[in-house]
């Protein structure tokens, strides 16, 4: 890939000159404009890859420049920073086609990590022609285990290496198994996946293998399976923990010796594809149970990508969210631009067992039932169920009452004030950490705040 190219959008000269550094540092291209009409004119005349502008502008909205520049391209890549973080602003700016959102302060590493995403997916889109690739199944996400499934991508895309994907189902393994095929020099050859659950020992070897005409009942002419029809490209194998003992034995078989034999021939042929395998199940007990070979599990699990599932991903329900409903009230057509903030809540606290299929069937439905232009909390109709059900003790309080005597409130002596906010804010922090075994997505909740903040906020503060 060339130069990657990106236009800078915000009015404040210092964050405009520190983000050049840093991306510049990251191999951008950089361009700089001060305000949305500057923008405007400078991606006609010199369009970026990658337009990341201020959602406040002196001249203007964010999400207005994000449309005009849609017009003008409608394929351009936005990601929006603003230092209001708001639900209502993220789903407004991904029903505007935003890629993103960040709230500042954001991190740095994770704001290059999108970016660069962001960018190979371009690249992915232009060089196959796989139409819109941001759309409603493009992989995404800011949380911490995210970020790290997105390094491990980055650098085992371009190998060869043998990846086993693990995570309740609905987490995205599909999502990362086309990711990681279209990050690779593979990117321009067939990607084929396979359930290995939906299908019969007899059907599946035949969908993997290929067969020969009377190999079995209804084998009535010659059939091309999978790894001679992916040919350098990538099989997907979805729920490896179906496939049968059998079956287990011939794919080591492929993995091993880079061959097989189609069902009911003696004439070997040789595999070139890459393979990439996924499961939900637990393959240690499996083997355990002899129900999953050891010697399959050790050849398959060179390269393991664990899923986070959704309950524990924070505000990256927020962007999910955003994303679907823009996809859905664009498939439905429906005018429907926002989630209100009651649903929003709704959709923070519940605990999605389904994961992001789940989130996406919700969405829609939501979106289908919707009367007006914004989701309420009935269109939703999810389960009563809430991470702040157990927390009525987070109350309790840390320090000691105030003294609603405002003669009382100051010693003689007088106080730091700031130092003593900053005390009382350290207290509970720790509370919540605590309580939470250090989770901070947990932690946020219970002191309702973002991710983001107390992110920011326990490093600020040094909280260990």
């Amino acid at each position: 890939m060339g130069n990657k190219s990106i236009l800078i959008v915000d009015d404040e000269a210092s964050i405009r000159q520190v983000l050049k550094i840093v991306l510049e540092s990251d191999g951008f291209d950089v361009q700089l404009a001060s305000n949305a009409n500057d923008a405007l004119l400078i991606y006609k005349s010199k369009p970026s890859d990658i337009v990341l502008l201020d959602l406040n502008m002196p001249d203007g909205n964010g999400l207005e420049l994000l449309k005009e520049l849609k017009k003008t391209d409608e394929n351009v890549v936005c990601i929006l920073m603003t230092a209001f973080n708001t639900w209502e602003t993220a789903v407004e700016a991904m029903r505007c086609g935003a890629y993103d959102y960040f709230a500042k302060p954001f991190n740095n590493d994770i704001l290059k990590n999108t970016l660069n995403r962001a960018i190979n997916l371009r690249t992915a889109c232009q060089n196959k022609d796989v139409g819109n690739f941001f759309n409603a199944n493009t992989l995404r996400g800011n949380c911490h285990d995210m970020q790290l499934v997105f390094k491990t991508i980055k650098t085992i895309a371009k190998t060869d290496t043998l990846v086993l994907l693990r995570g309740e189902s609905g987490t995205g393994k599909d999502m990362v198994a086309r990711q990681i095929h279209y990050n690779s020099y593979r990117f321009d050859k067939p990607f084929l996946a396979l359930n290995c659950g939906a299908l019969s020992e007899t059907l599946m070897e035949s969908e993997l293998f290929g067969h020969c005409k009377g190999a079995f009942t209804g084998a009535t002419s010659d059939k091309k399976g999978m790894l001679e029809a992916a040919g350098e490209g990538t099989i997907f194998l979805d729920e490896i923990g179906d496939m049968s003992l059998t079956t287990q034995i011939k794919l080591l078989r492929v993995l091993e010796n880079k061959s097989y034999f189609p069902v009911g021939s003696t004439e070997e042929k040789r595999v070139n594809a890459r393979i990439i395998a996924a499961t939900h199940r637990p393959l240690e007990e499996m083997i355990t149970q002899k129900t999953f070979r050891a010697d399959l599990f050790y050849r398959l699990n060179i390269i393991p990508i664990e899923m986070p599932p959704l309950r524990q991903r924070g505000e990256d329900l927020i962007l999910l969210s955003g994303n679907f409903l823009t996809h859905f009230a664009n498939e439905l057509g429906k005018d429907v631009t926002s989630i209100d903030n009651q649903a929003m809540q709704a959709i923070l606290n519940y605990d999605w067992p389904g994961n992001i299929r789940e989130l996406q069937n919700v969405i829609q439905r939501a979106v289908a039932l919707c009367e007006n232009q914004q989701i309420n909390i009935k269109d939703l109709n999810l389960p009563i169920t809430s991470h702040l059900q157990d927390s009525d003790d987070a109350s309790i309080s840390l320090v000691q009452p105030i003294d609603h005597n405002p003669t009382n409130l100051i010693p003689e002596e007088g106080l730091d004030l700031e130092a003593h906010l900053l005390d009382i804010e350290r207290q509970y922090l720790k509370s919540a950490l605590e309580k939470t075994q250090g989770n901070l997505t947990e932690a946020a909740k219970l002191l309702n705040m973002s991710f983001r903040s107390i992110r920011y906020r326990v490093k600020k503060l040094d909280i260990r």
